[in-house]
């Protein structure tokens, strides 16, 4: 493992079983001194992480008879008594996007749903959607993102100078709670509406309209059950009867009866002559260990394209 990519990897939070340090290139001082300057920063709110790791890596430093950081044991002995973040515990976990494009969010990473919610914690389909968008500068007019979470693909989007060709981005959830969560994601990120035109609000499927504006909407990680679908096709629909021309969808194939679902939804669009739907992206075995976990199934990026009359 790479300097880089151990550091990817601990600013994620990698569980400590999939962290490997065989080959990691830290014999240096000034590679030491950036590891444990990360390690100082995840420290900040999670220090029992930070710990754990840095006993790992000692470890491997001992055996591999390099010249250890002095540091390095006195932080060790600072963090020794700390405790693991409880299940309902805040932290903040780094995502690297692309080599020098970070977006830091504030979440609970071990609580799958909670609260009425599973947008207590980012989902790796967020995380592939960001990336995509990273990649292909594609977006423009009017933007929404349904079914925000914790705020990954809309705190990306609104901080990467390289991407804003759209217009308006409007940042939307069902909870207003969780929204209160986002604003402060975007905060952490540095976006303010004095240099971006964003709003944030709550869309509820099925009860609040869509802004008239839109013209393409973005959403990550929204078909994990099959009874919201029909409530998510209808929202699309309304999309394309109003300005939309374009969705992008990211989706985690966890259930294939519930994805079978929402694919039968897009032919039947497609066979009224409302939209063209492909997969745009999809990852493939191996791909981005680090970000998205070794066994995380396919993930889709559907792209809905309007059918001009």
């Amino acid at each position: 493992m790479t300097l880089s990519d151990f550091k990817v990897a601990i600013k994620k939070r990698v569980v400590l079983n999939a962290l490997s340090t065989p080959g990691l290139e830290c014999s240096t001082q000034a590679e030491q001194d950036d590891i444990l300057k990360t390690l100082i920063e995840i420290s900040k709110t999670n220090q029992y992480y930070s710990m754990c790791v840095l006993k790992k890596l000692i470890s491997f430093l001992e055996t591999s008879e390099v010249e250890i950081n002095e540091d390095y044991y006195e932080y060790l002995m600072e963090w020794l008594n700390s405790q693991p973040l409880k299940p309902t515990d805040t932290d903040i976990i780094i995502y690297t996007l692309t080599h020098d494009f970070e977006i830091r969010i504030r979440e609970s990473p071990n609580i799958i749903s909670g609260l009425g919610t599973t947008g207590l914690r980012t989902w790796e389909a967020s995380i592939f959607l960001a990336q995509y968008f990273c990649v292909n500068k594609i977006l423009t007019g009017d933007l929404l993102e349904l079914g925000c979470g914790t705020g990954l693909v809309s705190a990306s989007l609104l901080k990467d100078q390289h991407v804003k060709n759209y217009g308006k981005m409007f940042v939307t959830d069902g909870d207003s709670q969780l929204l209160e969560t986002v604003k402060e994601n975007l905060i952490l990120n540095g976006i303010n509406h004095d240099e971006n035109n964003f709003e944030i609000r709550r869309l509820f499927w099925g009860e609040d309209e869509l802004p008239s504006s839109v013209q393409t909407i973005v959403a990550a990680d929204v078909t994990y059950d099959s009874s919201i679908i029909p409530n998510l096709l209808r929202v699309v629909r309304e999309g394309f009867n109003q300005n939309v021309k374009d969705v992008y969808l990211a989706a985690t194939r966890r259930n294939e009866d519930t994805l079978a679902v929402w694919e039968q939804g897009l032919n039947d669009g497609e066979a009224a002559h409302l939209w063209s739907w492909t997969v745009a992206s999809s990852t493939k075995e191996g791909d981005n260990v680090l970000l998205y976990g070794a066994h995380t199934p396919r993930i889709d990026i559907y792209h809905l394209q309007k059918i001009q009359s």
